[in-house]
Formats: C-alpha cells, sequence, structure tokens
C-alpha cells in the first residue's frame, strides 16, 4: 500500500505511488521536465534530482525573483505544491543538496 511522510510519521494511503518507491523518479522527471527546459532556456545553471532542485544566481535578488517565478509555474500550471518551509534563496555554501555541503576555501 502506498504512503506518505507527515512530520517524520509514515501514513498509508489509497491512492498514487509510494513515497521514495522506485517509480517516483521518472514521474518527477515526467512532471518537472516543463521547469528544466524553462531554466535551460532562461540559461540558469541548476542542479535536479526528483523534486530537489538547485538553481545558481548570482545574487539574492536573482534568486529571490527566480524562486518566485518557478513558485508560480510550478503551482499555477502545473498543479504542484511547493514545500515554502523547504524552499529558501541562500548561499550555496549553507544548503545540503543531495546529502552533500559545499565548502569555499579562501
Amino acid at each position: 500500500m502506498p504512503f506518505y511522510m507527515i512530520e517524520g510519521l509514515k501514513v498509508s494511503s489509497e491512492e498514487g505511488t509510494p513515497q521514495g518507491g522506485p517509480l517516483s523518479p521518472l514521474l518527477s522527471n515526467i512532471m518537472l521536465d516543463e521547469i528544466d527546459k524553462e531554466l535551460e532556456g532562461r540559461g540558469h545553471r541548476f542542479c535536479r534530482f526528483a523534486d530537489d532542485c538547485n538553481i545558481y544566481v548570482k545574487s539574492k535578488k536573482a534568486g529571490i525573483r527566480v524562486m518566485e517565478s518557478m513558485t508560480r509555474l510550478l503551482e499555477g500550471k502545473l498543479k504542484l505544491k511547493v514545500n515554502r518551509e523547504k524552499s529558501k534563496v541562500d548561499l550555496v555554501t549553507r544548503r545540503k543538496f543531495l546529502w552533500f555541503s559545499f565548502y569555499c576555501k579562501l
């Protein structure tokens, strides 16, 4: 039976695919292909794995603008929900992505 997580608790569901199941990455790639094309078309550098995505820009102002634009596309056109608690504009050295941290050596 499929399940999803709410605040660390496993909840069963009668619908959908299991969270973390083998079908999840394929489905996310199908759903988020439009996001990839939009970011590529704008010339942004980004790294996405399933529903985790980092978009690399040169300023905080640009980061805020891109995040607002992508949120509108995800929620408006694609009808997907953006987790605003996990979504942030920040320095790459302060965020973990796919269990990796980046550090600058000066």
